[in-house]
């Protein structure tokens, strides 16, 4: 399943540029489904930025899944590679409760409107990993794997337009220092 979405974020391309590489942690108090995202390792070379960071989702699970999967389990890597001079990112999101059945390959590039604003667009696709699903038919896996795939979208979509929401609260909060 493949993802296209564009947002406006009303701050200019540098400040919303360093927020995107080097602010997730003060972000992640603006997000309101994210309890930490918490940077796991990061490296320069030349042009590129190399940066892992995890978020953390604050989550309400239904009661018959607390026995299953842990609040605290509710987390996702972001394995990204910084194109600075382009301010374009390239990235992997691993979930932790998927293990290796699902991820998603995207590219967040960020662009200046012109007008003082920023314009963000994400894009990717979920990749889908049926041979996890080996102890079931290839036709159920296949099944399973496209419910999983919508799974997912309804859950990414909407937390990129978040994301561009909470660069503006964070940098609106700053201006009210």
């Amino acid at each position: 399943m493949i993802y296209d979405v564009e947002d406006t974020i009303r701050y200019s391309i540098d400040r919303v540029a360093l927020v995107f590489r080097d602010r997730l942690p003060d972000l992640a108090a603006h997000l309101p489904h994210i309890e930490q995202i918490e940077p796991i390792s990061r490296k320069e070379e030349g042009d590129l930025l190399y940066a892992v960071n995890r978020w953390t989702a604050k989550a309400v699970l239904p009661p018959a899944l607390h026995k299953i999967v842990k609040v605290d389990q509710i987390h996702w890597i972001d394995d990204g590679i910084w194109h600075l001079k382009e301010n374009r990112v390239t990235y992997k999101l691993s979930f932790s409760i998927l293990e290796n059945l699902a991820w998603v390959n995207g590219e967040t590039a960020l662009s200046d409107n012109g007008d003082g604003s920023t314009k963000v667009r994400y894009s990717g696709h979920v990749v889908l990993n049926t041979e996890g699903l080996s102890a079931t038919p290839n036709l159920l896996a296949k099944s399973l794997g496209t419910q999983l795939a919508k799974f997912l979208m309804t859950l990414v979509k909407p937390g990129l337009i978040e994301t561009g929401r909470g660069v503006e609260l964070l940098l609106e909060a700053e201006e009210h220092r």
